[in-house]
């Protein structure tokens, strides 16, 4: 986690999925926070790379991982 005395921070890490099955992440909880959500780093209509809410979540590959950093 990126510490923020105010305005937005943001949290970084790896998720691995150790099952059989797919999973998908919708959402994260954390008692650091009550307004958390899940981004990703795109580029927009002028190319520029923007960060956006990742509607329907991150999909995980059975044996697989996320990595969530920045820029990705």
């Amino acid at each position: 986690m990126k510490a923020a005395d105010e305005g937005m921070s943001a949290g970084f890490g790896t998720i691995e999925n150790t099952g059989d099955h797919d999973i998908t992440v919708t959402s994260v909880t954390s008692p650091a926070s009550t307004d958390l959500e899940l981004h990703e780093t795109v580029a927009n209509e002028s190319g520029a790379m923007v960060m956006r809410e990742k509607t329907g979540g991150f999909t995980i590959p059975a044996h697989s991982e996320l990595h969530l950093e920045p820029g990705g």
